[in-house]
Parts: structure tokens; C-alpha cells; sequence
């Protein structure tokens, strides 16, 4: 290899990790922007399971926690934001299916409302799988709500289910950036 190509390769490897550090970067600023934008100055800390499960919801939000009888749904934090026009809940559900299986469970309940563009994808949280499911709703007063939901298996009986509904009216483009941010926060011991 001469002078030439050594320098050439060299300067490739340098824009490199040029790009890879400011991908880095600006990934955490427009994390920071969303937030910003939507009124959220910070995150505080929620724990489920004695301790093993934590997450993060923004200090603005209202929550409740909440108990249902039975044990499917084990722990339930609903929150609710009115300046976003958004709300849903964090809940731990006792079931033993798969993703897929819970997916598709969910989906013939919600399928007897008026929804449309279903989709599902995979995600990855912490190198584990999370399921993704986004859909449109209108309900009975012809009001339409983009609804995300996540799904992640806590073990063997677990499923941690995270559902965000924002009303078509002041749903924005960087709410995806917020979902994502929450779902990131959680965090699961065994």
C-alpha cells in the first residue's frame, strides 16, 4: 500500500467515527428537543414488581396507580396528559403466551372497534425483542386516537404491556420520540 491510499484509507477512518460520535450526539439532542417541545422538563422514576422493574414517565404527566380484581393484570400506572391530548398506562400482565401470541390476542379484542392502518413491527429494547403495535381507533363519538403500544416479556409469566393513545387533533410527529424514550427507560432485574 503506498502513500496515497494510506492516507485516503486513514481519512475514510476518521469521517468514520466522525459520523458514528455525532450520530451519538444528535440522537440525545432530538431526544432532548421532543421533550422540550412538548413541555416535559424531566422524567421521574416509577417501580413495579418490589423493585425489579423501573421506568421513567415525564413529571408533568398525571398518574394513578391502579388495582383490578384477578391476577392477569398484576400492576397497572395509567397516566394522562391533557396539553398533549394523550394518555395510557404502563401494566404487567400474568400470562405465559409468547409476543406473538399476546399480539395477536389483543388484536380480536381491539378488532371489534373501528380501527385501521394496524400494524406490527419488532423493536429492540436492551437487546431483548419488544413488539410494536400502532392503529387508529375512532371511537363512538367519531373522535379518531393514534394508539402505539409495546410489548415485552418479563421471564417466563410476564408480559410488560405499555400503550400511548394520542387524540388526532394534537397528536405531532415527535411523539414517537417520547414513546421511544420511555420504552428505553425501563429497566428489568430478575
Amino acid at each position: 500500500m503506498n502513500k496515497k491510499q494510506f492516507g485516503i484509507t486513514l481519512i475514510l477512518v476518521l469521517l468514520m467515527i466522525i459520523l458514528v460520535t455525532g450520530e451519538n450526539m444528535f440522537t440525545g439532542n432530538i431526544k432532548k428537543v421532543a421533550l422540550t417541545n412538548n413541555n416535559i422538563e424531566g422524567l421521574s422514576t416509577y417501580t413495579a414488581l418490589d423493585g425489579l422493574l423501573t421506568y421513567k414517565l415525564p413529571d408533568s404527566w398525571d398518574v394513578e396507580e391502579k388495582k383490578y380484581p384477578g391476577n392477569y393484570i398484576i400492576y397497572d400506572n395509567s397516566f394522562i396528559s391533557d396539553t398533549m391530548g394523550l394518555w395510557g398506562y404502563v401494566q404487567i400482565l400474568n400470562s405465559n403466551d409468547d409476543l406473538e401470541k399476546m399480539v395477536e390476542k389483543e388484536k380480536g379484542v381491539i378488532s371489534k372497534n373501528d380501527i385501521s392502518d394496524y400494524l406490527v413491527s419488532d423493536e429492540s429494547l436492551n437487546d431483548e425483542l419488544v413488539k410494536k403495535v400502532v392503529f387508529k381507533e375512532k371511537n363512538d363519538k367519531g373522535m379518531t386516537y393514534f394508539n402505539t403500544v409495546y410489548y415485552k416479556k418479563l421471564g417466563e409469566n410476564k408480559i410488560i404491556k405499555v400503550l400511548f393513545s394520542a387524540s388526532e387533533s394534537k397528536q405531532k410527529e415527535d411523539y414517537s420520540i417520547i414513546y421511544k424514550a420511555i420504552i428505553d427507560s425501563i429497566e428489568h432485574g430478575e
